[in-house]
């Protein structure tokens, strides 16, 4: 029996290894720089249909361009913004949709040439039929690497959202922190924070919810900050018998 656990601990800690080694980003963003003059310019890959905003409080006219990414890239791409930015927002979703399945955004400043690089791993589906007694898992896992001071000071912090009305507080996480709350009958989460090789940080949020009447449907947001990253995911939730 002994031997057994021991080989199960051993085993089950290299199959971790493996999975986080191999697995393959929703959608990785690196290399970010931008110009003196407010261009930026990074290397994207996606594994679902991707759409670019850029975000320019410069530019006459309307403040944002779109560059839909219909394919999925298993290769980085480069991309360029068409205006200068100050802003720019990388929407996924598993098919064209004005309702994306997870979010990064990022702030840039002129000539600014390091901003790391930005993941994210998984997210949960964006839309669920919960049955009475069952509980929906919300969920997504990003990473964040930056050698930056200035971006590491932001820290790393967590809000949540039911129906645009706030069922959690922005929470402080560590690195090394493993935190769980429950928030209601309906909401408990987990989150979590690992260091990783070469600055980098792994954050994984997870909420459970359940109670929703048959028929009511709820949206909850989950928003995940990490060093100055933005990551978010949404999710309509339908009660169902």
């Amino acid at each position: 029996m002994a031997f057994h656990v021991i080989f199960c601990v051993v085993s089950c800690v290299l199959q971790l290894n493996i999975i986080q080694a191999n697995e393959i980003p929703i959608l990785a963003i690196k290399d970010v720089q931008s110009t003196k003059s407010s261009y930026v310019t990074f290397l994207l890959k996606h594994q679902v249909n991707a759409t670019i905003m850029w975000f320019s409080p410069h530019h006459e006219g309307s403040n944002i361009e779109r560059t839909a990414k219909g394919a999925v890239s298993a290769e980085y791409t480069s991309e360029t913004s068409p205006i200068p930015v100050d802003l720019v927002g990388v929407f996924s979703a598993e098919r064209s949709t004005y309702m994306p399945q997870g979010k990064i955004y990022f702030k840039t400043k002129p000539d600014e040439r390091d901003l790391g690089s930005f993941s994210l791993i998984s997210a949960s589906p964006r839309y669920a039929l919960l049955r009475q007694g069952e509980e929906f898992e919300m969920a997504m896992v990003a990473e964040r690497q930056t050698a930056q001071r200035a971006h590491i000071d932001r820290g790393i912090y967590v809000i949540g959202w039911r129906n645009w009305n706030n069922f959690s507080p922005s929470i402080l996480l560590e690195v090394g922190s493993n935190v769980k709350r429950r928030f209601n009958d309906q909401v408990r989460c987990t989150f979590s924070v690992k260091e990783k090789p070469s600055n980098a940080v792994r954050a994984e949020v997870k909420c459970f919810i359940r109670g929703i009447p048959i028929g009511d449907t709820d949206n909850y947001h989950l928003e995940l900050f990490i060093y100055g990253g933005y990551y978010d995911i949404e999710a309509e939730i339908e009660g169902d018998f």
